[in-house]
């Protein structure tokens, strides 16, 4: 999974005959900068829910969910993802 630049985020148009199904194997996700780069996506309540999860697994498919859950929303919308808010 990938961040990309702002402008390749845009563009994504949703119609009734189109279905995007976007999905991450958040276990093959190991580059330390891109887990960082998706923890700074979090709001302050992401991040509280993210560390009051006591196994290593469960705090990767948190991080990486919510990142794929942002930078997919942009994707649709002029919208960064740092920018959503839950």
């Amino acid at each position: 999974m990938s961040l990309g630049s702002p402008s390749s985020r845009r563009g994504r148009i949703a119609t009734p005959m189109h279905i995007d199904i976007w999905l991450a194997h958040y276990n093959d996700i190991r580059d330390t900068r891109l887990l960082a780069r998706f923890a700074d996506l979090l709001s302050d309540d992401e991040r509280e829910r993210h560390e009051r999860f006591h196994f290593a697994d469960d705090r990767l498919r948190h991080l990486v969910t919510r990142a794929l859950v942002r930078t997919t929303l942009s994707r649709y919308a002029p919208v960064e993802p740092d920018a959503w808010s839950f």
